[in-house]
């Protein structure tokens, strides 16, 4: 009988098959992008009105899950001055005011995907680097890095601010 090596798609299907509120991040994508960039410019808008005469000012994105259908999804864009902390399931972007350009600053994916990613990062598909280095960034402390240089504050650490016991020491 031949061993078949499964998929990254596959092996996070079956990691949140377990957890029934999860879902697959490509259809989570796919879901988002359909109302992308009108939420992102009225975002933008927002952040226009709420911070005036500001140069520049940060868009969290986070997700809203329906109650009643669980895998329908909403992208939550939340105008903000300050870098928000790193966390799981957000993407994060700079607006330049005057420059009027939107800048892709990161995204950290669900906890899932994101112990799968650590856990096989040596198997990841080229296309797939950028994601796995922002989860690599992410256990090492380097976003809460960028975060707090974003929001000139002192980065007294050297060390990686997130800790889960339940994954495996950085080989």
């Amino acid at each position: 009988m031949e061993d078949k090596k499964k998929t990254y798609g596959e092996l996070i299907g079956e990691a949140q098959t377990s957890q029934q509120e999860e879902m697959l991040v490509r259809e989570l994508s796919s879901q988002m992008l359909e109302s992308w960039p009108r939420v992102m410019l009225e975002a933008i808008d927002k952040g226009k009105l709420t911070y005036p005469g500001e140069k520049q000012f940060f868009i969290e994105c986070r997700t809203r899950k329906e109650k009643i259908h669980s895998k329908t999804l909403h992208p939550i864009l939340i105008p903000r001055l300050s870098c928000p902390t790193p966390c799981h399931d957000q993407s994060v972007f700079r607006y330049l005011v005057k420059d009027d350009l939107l800048e892709y600053i990161w995204t950290v994916p669900d906890a899932v995907t994101c112990v799968v990613y650590k856990e096989n990062r040596m198997d990841i598909e080229p296309s797939e680097w950028e994601l796995l280095g922002y989860v690599m960034d992410f256990y090492s402390g380097e976003l809460e890095k960028r975060a707090r240089k974003f929001n000139n504050e002192e980065v007294i650490f050297d060390m990686a601010l997130v800790q889960d016991d339940s994954l495996s020491e950085i080989q």
